[in-house]
């Protein structure tokens, strides 16, 4: 059985815009994840497509012996012609691959759209869903974000089948979109961050990942961080995360953790994963403060690596959390009970969950097991089954 996955993966070093485009291109590296364990354990022939905004040039690469086709896009005027070219762009190259079912990862872009008008078999994997972020966010009528709602309503109204990472979007998508079929399974990993040497850590270190915007929360480290300093005075932190001076919002918390913590706040912008997975083992602490989040694939690699984690509640981070351990829950957007929990996972100065975390994780989402369950939501599409 064939899957092309429409989604976004790094760009290889080969691409012709991969040096001009690496700070703003999709770091992410799950969907390949899940396309290797595909291709491992599997009948399944997986191969990926992605439309690259800015790119001047269509471009074919393989990772790990998995066809990529990357597909050329203006990167201007996305969201106000609705992302027609390139959801017409990838709905055609969709019918030229002829695969036996699409899987559209997120409604950030054209991914579901394409899938729709290509009139492929389709399921979607939701992640990232601006219906529950814009709320949030309280952004006006007219901010691009508010388009891609809009788009991202049409597709989900349309669609059917849908894969939720965690039981937190399972709930929001029932409440949003009662008529959805919706299948459990979490993302998977990559098995070389499990198969990483343990490497010693630095004593106090904080450590950041994710996006610098709101929705990440990295304004509550900085209003938690004078409580932490009263008690730590030597606390460093280093944020890994695309976006600095992107907004008045992080340019304003940039100014604020220089200020307070000068040298010993790191910003390392985009990295490698397996780089980003070497520097949260290094650190005593993950802090994941998104007021909103949907899976935590960086709480994922944390405990992976042993490294406690602190994460708000009201988020799948805070369930990965109970169902794992090897880390702490605080009030979603009350910075002085992150400070009080940071504080404890310092004061505390070993990790005795960090083994049982995981292989509770190697048990629940392996490679292997997650390659056979997305087969399964496959073959009931297939078959014609709700």
């Amino acid at each position: 059985m064939k899957v092309v996955h429409v989604c976004g993966v790094p760009l290889p070093p080969q691409h012709p815009d991969a040096l001009r485009l690496h700070k703003q291109f999709h770091p992410g590296h799950w969907v390949l994840d899940l396309a290797r364990a595909q291709k491992a354990h599997t009948s399944l022939q997986p191969e990926l497509l992605v439309n690259v905004p800015g790119s001047l040039t269509d471009f074919e690469a393989e990772w790990d012996g998995i066809p990529v086709h990357y597909l050329r896009c203006p990167a201007k005027y996305r969201a106000k012609t609705l992302l027609f070219y390139e959801t017409s762009r990838l709905a055609a190259r969709l019918r030229r691959l002829q695969p036996d079912i699409v899987h559209a990862h997120g409604t950030e872009g054209a991914h579901v759209l394409a899938a729709q008008r290509s009139g492929l078999p389709y399921v979607v994997t939701a992640q990232g869903l601006y219906g529950i972020i814009n709320s949030l966010l309280k952004l006006p009528w007219w901010h691009r974000q508010k388009v891609i709602e809009f788009l991202e309503w049409r597709a989900l109204s349309r669609a059917r089948h849908v894969i939720a990472k965690s039981a937190y979007i399972a709930e929001k998508l029932q409440q949003l979109y009662p008529h959805l079929v919706l299948h459990r399974i979490p993302n998977t990993f990559d098995p070389a961050i499990a198969a990483l040497p343990s490497l010693p850590r630095k004593k106090n270190k904080l450590i950041f990942v994710g996006t610098l915007d709101e929705r990440k929360g990295l304004d509550l480290v900085l209003e938690a961080l004078p409580r932490i300093q009263g008690v730590q005075e030597d606390v460093s932190l280093q944020v890994i995360g695309a976006g600095r001076g992107g907004s008045d919002y992080i340019r304003k918390v940039e100014a604020g953790l220089v200020g307070l913590m000068g040298s010993r706040c790191e910003f390392s912008g985009r990295l490698p994963h397996l780089e980003v997975a070497r520097a949260i083992a290094s650190a005593a602490v993950l802090v994941a403060p998104s007021r909103e989040e949907m899976f935590g694939n960086q709480v994922i690699e944390a405990l992976l690596v042993g490294t406690p984690c602190v994460v708000s509640s009201e988020t799948a981070m805070a369930e990965n959390i109970h169902r794992f351990g090897n880390g702490h829950v605080f009030q979603n957007g009350h910075a002085a009970d992150l400070a009080e929990k940071v504080l404890a996972v310092l004061a505390s100065g070993s990790t005795p969950e960090a083994k049982s975390a995981q292989g509770k994780i190697v048990d629940y989402m392996a490679p292997e097991r997650v390659a056979a369950a997305h087969l399964d939501v496959y073959r009931t599409i297939l078959h014609g089954h709700p």
